[in-house]
């Protein structure tokens, strides 16, 4: 059963929630019915439970009473069913052993070396066949057009920034193995042709905190913090430059700023207890691109305040351990530049990459 549900983390990426929301479905079922038969016969917890079980058991029932007081009662259903998902793979990694929590790393490690050879064939060859596909389909909007020029890579997700925080994450991640360098070699370029400035923004973040915890010295962390700051400010040039106005960072930057004011007016309205999972819309955008806005105009401040207290206590449960695996620094590093990323983006709202982000969580936790 444990093979079967590493072979479900590893298909997870490569199944959108948003092009293919009926594969999505089926996926889902196998997750489940495989997650639910792993719990009945493993029975995998004892104490592990003990430091996150409050802050947890709030969390679901945040968010459980957001979706049952809904206006979109099946939008709901499927997002509450989403973030089901996520918190079973979250329990599931945490209650593995040292030994299958290494073999779990490897496999979403492996995984993104795939998706980001998918995604660099991508930049030079695929931009061209959708170009042709979309000519002979007779495809004239331009948006599109000038997107598919943009040859900002995205494969397998909807969108180039959902692709570029799951690519940050890993990267994060891979610093917990001994093949580090293998790895970012294959992440960090599939990661650039993103052009994601806010990506890019939360590795330097979450690299600097990792070197935070594993004590480099100051001389190094400098001479890592001037390469990560170089590359930075090269993607901004880039994204200042792109040509087309939307494609321009600062029009990204001021659009995402209207988002959340707007998610601001619904908090306004629904401070405690949100207007309902699945309900937040603004004109423009179905998300609020900012974790904790779209978080607290959904499930209210005890959504958003239960979710802040149960990733603080995973977080300080595994940092205080005096114990456990020395690839602590890097879980860190991958959890917060998820949750960095999610500050200016909304890959936490889809379950390609959310699922990930939850599994990573998960084998951060440290019980002792």
């Amino acid at each position: 059963m444990f093979a079967l549900l590493l072979i479900l983390i590893f298909l997870r990426p490569f199944i959108s929630s948003l092009a293919f929301p009926d594969v999505d479905f089926y996926y889902s079922l196998a997750f489940f019915a495989a997650i639910i038969t792993w719990f009945v016969y493993k029975r995998p917890f004892t104490n592990t439970l003990l430091k996150i079980k409050l802050p947890l058991f709030l969390f679901f029932m945040a968010l459980t009473c957001s979706a049952l007081f809904s206006a979109e009662k099946p939008v709901a259903l499927n997002v509450f069913f989403q973030y089901l998902g996520g918190l079973a793979i979250f329990l599931f990694c945490l209650g593995l052993s040292a030994e299958e929590k290494k073999i779990t790393i490897y496999t979403i490690l492996l995984c993104g070396i795939l998706i980001s050879c998918l995604a660099i064939r991508q930049y030079f060859l695929g931009f061209n066949l959708l170009k042709d596909f979309a000519a002979k389909q007779g495809l004239h909007d331009q948006f599109l057009i000038d997107c598919l020029f943009s040859r900002r890579v995205f494969i397998p997700f909807a969108t180039a920034n959902m692709l570029a925080g799951y690519l940050a994450m890993l990267i994060g991640l891979a610093l917990a193995v001994r093949q580090r360098a293998l790895f970012i070699l294959f992440f960090l370029p599939a990661l650039l042709l993103t052009r994601s400035v806010g990506a890019l923004a939360s590795v330097f973040c979450g690299v600097m905190f990792y070197s935070f915890l594993k004590k480099l010295s100051l001389k190094r962390w400098l001479a890592l913090a001037a390469i990560l700051a170089g590359i930075l400010a090269a993607m901004i040039y880039l994204r200042l430059n792109a040509g087309k106005e939307y494609l321009n960072f600062d029009f990204s930057l001021f659009t995402r700023l209207s988002y959340w004011k707007g998610a601001f007016d619904i908090i306004l309205l629904y401070p405690l207890c949100g207007i309902g999972l699945g309900s937040f819309s603004l004109t423009y955008s179905r998300y609020a691109h900012n974790i904790f806005l779209q978080l607290w105009a959904e499930a209210g401040l005890f959504g958003l305040v239960s979710f802040l207290w149960l990733v603080a206590a995973v977080f300080t449960s595994a940092l205080r351990s005096k114990t456990g695996p020395i690839w602590k620094p890097a879980l860190a590093s991958a959890s917060l530049i998820f949750l960095l990323h999610n500050f200016v983006d909304f890959s936490f709202f889809l379950p390609e990459t959310a699922f990930l982000w939850w599994a990573v969580l998960g084998l951060f936790y440290q019980a002792e």
